[in-house]
This record gives C-alpha cells, structure tokens and sequence, in this order.
C-alpha cells in the first residue's frame, strides 16, 4: 500500500479481499512485515490453484487503497544505513549490483529514515538481487538480512529502577539478548519476532509500584547521537574500552561514526580522568590516553558541526562559532621577515624597558587575561619538529597536544586531516616574500632554527581539570 497514507490496512481485510480475488474458500496466511513498513504484507497463499487465479495481478482496492502486488518476491532489509542516504540512491546501488535498470514493479525499495532501514521486494528478473549477501553505498559496506533486528524502546526509565527488572520481565519471555540505557530510554533486542510483535501490541511496560512506561518500535530519532551525551553507558566504560590502539585516525575514515555527534559532557569527562589521574601502571596509562582521543574526536566533531553546547546553572545552550580565517605560515634559518608599510629600517623599542614574568599557569588563560587587558600576546608553541602537534592524535598529555584538542589548531598545521581545505599555509622566502605551498609540500620537518606561525585559531574547549 502506499507508504504516505496515514491509516494502513489490517491484515484480515486484506486477506479477505485476497481470497474473494483468488476465488478461495479460505482466507490466506497474511501478516504485516514489520512494525517499521506497516504498509506491506505478506501473503502465504494455500494452493497453485490461488496462484493460478492471481497470477495476472498486479494491483488491487482494498477500501479504496491501491495495492501492488510482487508475486514470488524476494523480500529483504538492509539496516543501519547512513541517514544522508535516500530510496534512489538505495534503489540504484542493487541495480548496479545486480547489473540492470528495473522499474518499481519489479524492484520496489522503502527506506525508513526515522529507523535507518530499507526494505527491498525484488520480484522476476530483479530476483537476481538474492545472489548479492550486501549493498555498497560510498565505499561502506551493509550486509543484507532476511529480517530486521528486534528492537523495542522502553521510556522513561527513572534511574532508580534497576535494570535487569526490566530486561527479566515476563513480558519479555526470556527473549532479551542486548540491552543499551540512553539517558530515559532503555533500547532491548529481542530474539523472536512473536515476543516483539506482542510487546508492540500491548505497548506498554509496569514494573512493580514504578510509574507505566511505554514500549515503542525502535528508531533512529529516539537514538540520535546529535541528543545524547558521551557517557558512560555508550563510550567510555563501553566502545572506547573495545579500542586496541589510542589513535584518532582509526576514527577519522569514518565521519558518520556517533562519537563525532555525541555532546559533550565535562562533568562526565572529568569523572572518568580523576579515577587515572596520576596512576602509574600501563591499564591506566592507556585509559588516559583514550580519553584524551575522545576529547579531541569531539573536538573534530564540534569543528565539522560549527556549533556545541554548554551547561549553565541546569540550563543548556548552543553555542554557533563562527570561524576565522587560518592562515600559516612556515620559516626557516634563511627566511627574511619583511618590514610593515611606514617601518623605518632602524627600530625604536616604544619602551623604556621589558618585564619579564614567569607564571605558573594555563598559557591560553594567560593569553586570554592578556588579550582582556587590550595586549597583543603572542602564544609560544612548544612545538614537535617532525610530527604536527606531536602525539595528540595517540591521546598524548603535552603542551601543544592540549593546544591541539582545545581549539581548531590542527587544521593549519595537521594537513593530512585538515578536510575543510580552507587554511592558507606560506612559506617565508629569503627575500621576505609569503609563496603559497603547494600541494607536495609539507611544513616538517621544521627547519632547526625555523619556526611556523599560525593565526586566526579558535579556541572554544577550557583546561583538563575543568
């Protein structure tokens, strides 16, 4: 049926019209597919003599709703698409896999995006699609499935209410075999489809004195990572655990991966450091160095999203940053600096004398209370002269690492990873002009007595114990 209407046949009704098309004394075996494609059923007819009678239909009225008919159809799913995906671009990727152009008649695809899945009816000569085990879409790879996995969402679930009394409810019959909590909803994989099909049914969950909770079809929406925030149930003491090396580029090949939309949460953060901070033995080390990776995955991820969010007195508020323009640019020992319009060629100092004060302190607190007091501070990089920013891409605790995660720093001097192509990076020539770099080029190693300044950094992350 079409997928845009609002009310979906039931299965009797549409059974009870097959069988007056079919001319059968029986009503066929006819159920929904699955909750997410209410509008498709499938129907088991009970001899050829019914196939006979019908074999020539392609559509029927049911209460004055069309319906489409794919005899003999392979019916499969494909899930956990990417939610930028659409139902042409699906419907073309099997049609190059299965090498032909097949209209909707023989080659029907619905994609569910509040779920992320497609189902895919593929009938006469696009019955080849049940040779293919997969769909390729952009290099990525999603297995085909004979059927959905079944998932439910339970909501809300107080935090005082453990668990296991859920996932072990005579509801669920035993039938559990994953679990994940996000925030209020507890998101259950079930293992038979009756179990799921009558938890959706009864829709609604009671466990003890606590308050009624509802039970509803698993979407992508109500697991957005764009609303959830990195914790523990979903990262830290989970995925992030699973990584056999800390190292951000393992990450970076995949920017759909939820880690770059999780929002970030300092105080769950902090929580999960302090119980590292300052021990010294390999388990810990190597924790450490994962939660200085996740710091700087979200960095990557508040860079690309322009935008994040901060949590003041209970109450949340989106912060849209507007960037400035990167610009580098690369010296060595026999590079010249160029004087300014109206410089004369002997310098004056514009002061009596310097003070030099040594603080122990922040250096981008320092430059920020400098900046504030109408200064124009110049931040000195300790930097690494083989390697941009060092370690910071294993998860590394020194100055220009925290430099790195703190700001979009990276992206003058990390060009490998710099996707958004927008910083300018010069070389300064020994007559004191700025040559653009070519592409071949690279600024490392650093010349022994060179140095790279870079202007124009956004600095939007606080220091390590804050």
């Amino acid at each position: 049926f079409d997928q845009k209407k609002k009310q979906t046949e039931i299965a009797v009704e549409v059974a009870r019209r097959w069988a007056q098309l079919s001319k059968s004394p029986q009503l066929p075996a006819c159920e929904q597919i699955s909750a997410l494609f209410p509008n498709i059923f499938k129907i088991t007819s009970r001899s050829l003599d019914e196939l006979l009678a019908i074999r020539t239909l392609d559509i029927f009225k049911v209460n004055e709703q069309f319906a489409n008919v794919y005899l003999r159809a392979d019916c499969s799913f494909v899930e956990d698409l990417p939610e930028n995906i659409t139902t042409t671009q699906i419907t073309t990727a099997i049609n190059t896999h299965i090498g032909g152009q097949y209209d909707q008649q023989t080659l029907y695809v619905q994609y569910n995006k509040e779920a992320s899945s497609a189902i895919i009816l593929a009938a006469n000569a696009a019955r080849k699609w049940i040779n293919i085990d997969y769909l390729s879409f952009n290099s990525q790879v999603f297995p085909k499935k004979s059927q959905l996995a079944f998932r439910v969402v339970v909501h809300p679930v107080s935090s005082s209410v453990p668990i296991n009394l859920i996932t072990q409810h005579r509801q669920f019959q035993n039938a559990v075999t994953k679990h994940t909590k996000i925030d209020e909803k507890l998101i259950i994989e079930l293992n038979d489809k009756s179990v799921y099909d009558q938890c959706l049914t009864v829709g609604a969950l009671r466990v003890h004195d606590c308050p009624a909770m509802t039970i509803d079809p698993f979407t992508v929406i109500l697991n957005d990572p764009k609303n959830i925030e990195i914790n523990a149930d979903n990262w830290y003491e989970m995925e992030m655990l699973d990584i056999k090396r800390p190292d951000i580029k393992q990450f970076v090949v995949t920017p759909e991966h939820p880690i770059f939309k999780y929002k970030w949460n300092a105080q769950h953060w902090l929580e999960q450091f302090e119980r590292v901070k300052g021990v010294r033995d390999q388990q810990s080390d190597r924790k450490r160095h994962l939660l200085r990776v996740t710091t700087m995955l979200n960095t990557i991820g508040v860079i690309h999203n322009k935008s994040y969010t901060v949590e003041t007195g209970g109450n949340k508020k989106e912060i849209k940053l507007k960037f400035e323009q990167l610009k580098t640019i690369a010296y060595n020992h026999r590079s010249k600096l160029p004087l300014s319009k109206g410089m004369k060629s002997v310098l004056k100092s514009p002061y009596q004398f310097t003070t030099v004060e040594v603080v122990n302190n922040d250096c981008l607190l320092v430059y920020e209370k400098l900046a504030a007091d109408k200064s124009r501070p110049v931040l000195l990089n300790m930097a690494n002269a083989t390697t941009p920013g060092g370690g910071y891409r294993q998860g590394a605790g020194a100055q220009e690492e925290n430099l790195f995660r703190r700001s979009n720093y990276y992206l003058s001097l990390d060009a490998e990873l710099d996707d958004t192509k927008q910083p300018e990076r010069y070389w300064c020539t020994a007559k004191g002009e700025e040559q653009m770099l070519r592409a071949n080029e690279s600024m490392y190693p650093m010349d022994e007595f060179g140095a790279i300044y870079t202007s124009g950094i956004t600095v939007f992350r606080n220091t390590e114990d804050t």
